[in-house]
């Protein structure tokens, strides 16, 4: 008994440990955050014209004082100045964020007409902060620490955190609806991957808060309050600072990410037309020679290397398909693959890459001709016709 009463314990305190290092990794990153954005903006820019870029940084500094509220080592603060005051702190932070970041969504992408919802907005805030602020002084200043997950010991802290919770459930909700109305309206590509990362990271933040909310229905019912339900809310939020963090990066190294992903997709096109390729070589042995079969690494490295010998070896093979139809005279239009009996001729071969070369008009860009010849490609790997058998080709 003894022995598992050790190894629980023992385990409990590495949970404990590995929270904690995660809470302070976090609070890291986002001080160290603040800090670069603080070095690397025009202060006399963003105070006088550049708006948008101080309140982004100002969502950062909040947020950053906002996680010193969740360690569980901020008791520390209260010892030196009032029960629960990080609590207080971090609520009314996370408050102050989701506000800014409305604010800095309606001042980049918003409409001249939502004006008046963010001027009640920002008075409701004020209006919420009071009353919070009364709260905390008037009752909860007097309690002993309560948690920012766990369910409500009192009726005033029910009262404080429903109030909080059901506000910034709601502003997430509007800050949603202005992306969502925004997105489809943006066309560069690296803007429309950073306005999806925040518009996902604010959904997660919305379940968040959602979640909270019905832990403090526990002080009604106690069921709410689940551990599981409990710990998932703890996991989302590591996820919505993760989401931003990537929303807030250099366009550099966003360049680099679609270059990538660029090159997986020709990895992908380049795998596709292999089977027009073989086709093209099983009817002219000598059409030239094959672009050759890398693996991904090789490939990712250089694509145009292996894509652009591929796509020359087509043109030329389709040049050469288009005389050998033409010198055998009338022949009868292109039929479905279907109707060509698998294993004829070197006519009904050329016959069936023919009808899925019959709708390729190859484009000027090169990437558009890949894409072009990589559906005629595929149209082949559906027929039931695997190419002409070596006696068929002498």
């Amino acid at each position: 008994m003894l022995s598992n009463h050790s190894n629980f314990t023992s385990e409990k305190m590495v949970a404990m440990m590995m929270n904690m290092t995660v809470q302070i990794a976090l609070c890291l990153i986002a001080w160290t955050i603040v800090l670069i954005r603080a070095k690397n903006i025009h202060w006399h820019e963003a105070l006088k014209g550049n708006r948008i870029t101080l309140k982004v940084w100002l969502i950062m500094l909040f947020f950053a004082i906002g996680l010193i509220g969740l360690l569980d080592f901020a008791f520390i603060l209260d010892i030196y100045t009032f029960n629960n005051f990080s609590r207080f702190v971090t609520h009314i932070s996370f408050l102050v964020v989701i506000t800014l970041s409305v604010t800095v969504a309606h001042d980049a992408v918003g409409r001249p007409a939502d004006n008046p919802l963010i001027i009640r907005l920002w008075l409701l805030l004020i209006i919420t902060v009071l009353v919070l602020g009364f709260i905390y002084v008037t009752f909860l200043s007097q309690m002993p620490q309560f948690s920012y997950y766990k369910a409500p010991q009192s009726f005033h802290e029910m009262i404080f955190k429903l109030i909080d919770y059901s506000f910034k459930l709601i502003a997430d909700i509007f800050l949603i609806k202005i992306l969502i109305k925004y997105l489809p309206t943006e066309t560069s590509l690296i803007m429309r991957i950073r306005v999806l990362t925040i518009l996902i990271g604010n959904f997660i933040a919305g379940v968040h808060w959602a979640i909270l909310i019905i832990v403090v229905g526990a002080y009604f019912w106690p069921d709410l309050a689940s551990p599981m339900l409990i710990n998932f809310g703890i996991a989302l939020l590591p996820c919505v600072i993760i989401l931003h963090f990537i929303a807030f990066l250099n366009n550099n190294i966003y360049l680099k990410f679609i270059l990538f992903s660029k090159r997986i997709q020709h990895w992908y096109a380049f795998q596709d037309l292999q089977c027009l390729i073989e086709r093209m070589k099983s009817l002219f042995p000598v059409i030239g020679l094959p672009p050759g079969k890398p693996n991904f690494i090789q490939f990712v490295r250089d694509p145009e290397r292996y894509l652009y010998p591929a796509i020359i070896l087509i043109l030329d093979g389709r040049a050469m398909l288009e005389d050998f139809l033409a010198e055998i005279g009338d022949v009868p239009p292109p039929p479905q693959p279907w109707e060509i009996a698998e294993g004829t001729d070197l006519v009904g071969e050329a016959l069936e890459v023919q009808w899925a070369l019959q709708f390729v008009q190859p484009p000027d860009d090169f990437y558009a001709m890949v894409e072009a010849y990589r559906r005629a490609s595929r149209e082949l790997l559906k027929s039931p016709r695997k190419g002409l058998r070596t006696q068929d080709v002498g």
